[in-house]
């Protein structure tokens, strides 16, 4: 969580959590296989599933922050 969410250096979360850097590498890296193997496991072993683009999706958040950009313009205009 150190090294990934709060965007830490190994050093830091090494540091942290009192201990050596390369267990946090190593930690690190079973976390994210392991993170790997559930996902594909939960989309029955069919990584292009799991890493599937969703375009209407993308269409609709693309068009949510065009519109909330076109108000911001709005305002700075009048």
């Amino acid at each position: 969580m150190l090294r990934v969410i709060d965007d830490m250096s190994g050093a830091d979360t090494a540091e942290a959590l009192g201990l050596p850097e390369q267990t946090v590498k190593t930690r690190l890296f079973r976390a994210r296989e392991r993170i790997k193997r559930e996902l594909l496991a939960h989309f029955d072993a069919q990584p292009e599933a799991a890493y599937a683009f969703h375009l209407t999706r993308c269409d609709r958040v693309v068009r949510a922050v065009m519109n909330k950009l076109a108000l911001m313009a709005d305002r700075t205009d009048a």
